[in-house]
């Protein structure tokens, strides 16, 4: 983005419609319970996920 910043506004503008539309996604790796977290930790470190590593507290 350093090189068009004065394009900031127009990319915001268009991925965001694109993430409503589902045109684009995001993949993630969920971990569930704050037991798991130093596991999902350790996953994420060592490559195993994919995306972004989220691990949900119940």
């Amino acid at each position: 983005m350093g090189d068009h910043a004065d394009r900031a506004s127009d990319m915001v503008r268009e991925m965001g419609a694109w993430l409503r539309e589902r045109k684009i996604t995001m993949e993630e790796t969920v971990g569930e319970g704050l037991e798991n977290a130093p596991e999902a930790f350790l996953a994420m470190m060592r490559g195993e996920t994919v995306g972004k590593m989220i691990v949900h507290l119940a």
